[in-house]
């Protein structure tokens, strides 16, 4: 195992090696061994500005390659490996990416492909009670509200609580967002830790996030697996590109949340768990704190001491043996690195009176001697701590008892765990499928509420239509009575002008010559005033209908002018062309109906 792992891996069609180092990539191509200077600089926590600047200065021309194309981690600028080595030492990176440095091409091919680890298949279960390599530790009993592990807060993935292992997955008939179904995907896989059905649901699901959060801390499906202690889990995860440094909220990384919990001591399977997450032992979290930091934390809780103890053995022991082997310097860094507070491990296991904990770090070569931030020592806590009666540390009263090579409750007391946290997650399921059903019904709710509002606005708008249909029609019912009268009294005045003067050659004619001067002016006068009354009638009768005539007029102007939008004085010039349209209309068009609008076409008498 590798502190950090090496990988081979391809960018670009370029074959490289990669290793992380506090979660940036470090480069070094196979075919020329030049390595990527930015990503040096990088870990060197030198900004953009300035390692451009660097870069320029310090990088020959004609030796160093630009790459700005392609992969964006492969990007930046390449130099050989001596050059590399010099920048390394100037910003003293060294120590950190020395095995990148110092790493021998010639044996490649025992190197790991990048996503590709050894299988597990053959490993017993975890659920089987199995022997200590290392019995120095005893078995504290823990309860799932002492599980650091088990989240307080579940997850938020918006699901369907259907979801089965082994079932394939296809394409969804819900509206839930793509990232809804990747919760659903990645939090089913926690029903099972089977190595077969984990892995056909990861192949199932194409384009599947495995770095997506599910819960509100940030969590992803890794750090769910290393907290549960599902190494088969965790191994499909990281086969499939799960990133082992991803950071939740808090800064912390799946191998963090694995030491906060008990669940890969009580399955004695952490061993495991670093052969997959050793690549994040160097990466911090938001208080600086390193996974010694939060395994030297859960001794605060009690029962927690044994499991901070074989956490730590296993971790150093591996830290120990890593092939190739970290240098002093980098050890020692990651011995004594100080959170915000100043307090490294050591300085942590002192304050919570853990002594067993102090001499494994010290052992490792841990400073006893640093000062944290109020200006103390772990000597100084060790010493304040030093009188007390060992009987008032009720968590570490087990610590010289020798561990059972079994441990016939640990099985239980997970189930019990596990059990506790799959309710949750399916409690949280049920509960965002019913919020996401009744807002559904609300937005069901509001669109068939503007449905109604839309089919009455329409309603309401063909009835209009209907109504002015009408008083167009009787418009032109109106303008065709005028013509009529008009046509009548014309006709009627013409023939009357014709009569009177018929009417007084007939008198004229008809009179009696003889009796002539016999004759009174009385019935003369009286035919005449007859005759003036007539045409007095008759004229008022023209004068009224033209009255008449003129409101109607006057009225169906200023309806076609409503109906149309214009001005009332353009509608003379309109009059013509709707008498055509009107006239050339079938006897059967049902005026009530609309027309579409593709009928609605320009008449061959109508001009704009």
């Amino acid at each position: 195992m590798a502190i950090p792992r090496i990988y081979t891996a391809v960018y670009s069609s370029i074959p490289v090696f990669e290793m992380v180092v506090n979660g940036i990539a470090v480069m070094r191509r196979r075919n020329d061994s030049y390595m990527n200077a930015t990503q040096i600089l990088k870990v060197a926590g030198i900004d953009k500005g300035k390692r451009t600047k660097i870069l320029e200065r310090e990088i020959n021309p004609n030796e160093g390659e630009k790459v700005q194309g392609g992969y964006g981690k492969f990007q930046g600028t390449w130099t050989s490996l001596q050059t590399s080595i010099d920048l390394a030492r100037r910003y003293q990176v060294y120590d950190l990416i020395q095995p990148m440095l110092e790493f021998d091409s010639a044996t490649a091919g025992n190197i790991e492909e990048k996503g590709h680890l050894p299988s597990t298949k053959d490993q017993p279960s975890q659920l089987n009670p199995r022997k200590r390599d290392h019995s120095a530790f005893s078995v504290p009993s823990s309860s799932p509200a002492q599980q650091q592990g088990v989240y307080n807060d579940t997850t938020a993935a918006t699901a369907h609580k259907k979801a089965r292992i082994g079932t394939t997955i296809g394409p969804s008939s819900s509206n839930y967002s793509l990232e809804a179904k990747h919760r659903t995907i990645l939090m089913s896989i926690f029903l099972s830790d089977d190595t077969a059905n984990v892995s056909h649901l990861l192949q199932a699901s194409e384009a599947l996030d495995l770095n997506i959060n599910l819960d509100e801390q940030g969590n992803t499906a890794l750090h769910w697996a290393a907290s549960l202690a599902r190494v088969n889990t965790v191994e499909q995860l990281t086969m499939h590109g799960a990133t082992i440094d991803r950071q939740n909220n808090l800064g912390e990384t799946p191998l963090m949340r694995c030491v906060a919990a008990t669940n890969s001591f009580d399955c004695d399977c952490f061993r495991k768990m670093l052969k997959y997450l050793d690549g994040s032992l160097f990466v911090s979290d938001h208080q600086h704190r390193t996974v010694l930091h939060h395994i030297a934390l859960t001794v605060a809780t009690e029962g927690r001491t044994n499991a901070a103890l074989y956490y730590m053995h296993h971790l150093l022991y591996a830290l120990e043996k890593a092939t190739p082997p970290a240098s002093p310097q980098v050890k020692t860094r990651l011995l004594n690195r100080q959170d915000d507070h100043g307090d490294t491990a050591v300085s942590i296991a002192a304050q919570l009176d853990c002594p067993r904990l102090i001499q494994l770090l010290v052992d490792a070569g841990a400073d006893e001697t640093s000062t944290n931030n109020i200006g103390l020592t772990p000597n100084d806590y060790a010493d304040a701590a030093q009188p007390q009666d060992s009987s008032h540390k009720p968590h570490d009263t087990d610590q010289q008892a020798p561990m059972p090579s079994k441990r016939p409750s640990g099985p239980t007391q997970r189930n019990k765990e596990i059990m506790a946290t799959m309710q949750k997650i399916v409690n949280t399921l049920d509960e965002d499928y019913g919020d996401a059903i009744s807002t559904r019904e609300t937005q069901l709710q509001q669109t068939k509420d503007q449905l109604h509002t839309t089919t009455q606005t329409l309603h309401d708008a063909r009835k209009a239509l209907e109504k002015r249909q009408a008083d167009s029609q009787a418009f032109a019912e109106g303008q065709q009575k005028v013509r009529n009268l008009k046509q009548a009294m014309e006709t009627s005045w013409s023939d009357l002008q014709h009569l009177v003067p018929d009417l007084d050659k007939a008198a004229v004619l008809a009179m009696d010559t003889t009796t002539i001067d016999t004759m009174t002016a009385v019935p003369i006068k009286t035919r005449i005033a007859a005759y003036e009354w007539n045409n007095a009638m008759l004229e008022s009768a023209v004068a009224g209908l033209r009255a008449e005539s003129m409101e109607k007029e006057m009225q169906c102007k200023r309806l076609i002018a409503a109906c149309c939008g214009l001005a009332l004085d353009k509608v003379d010039e309109l009059v013509e062309p709707l008498t055509l349209a009107i006239e050339s209309d079938p006897p059967d068009l049902d005026l009530a109906r609309p027309l579409p609008a593709s009928d609605f076409k320009p008449r061959s008498g109508y001009k704009a």
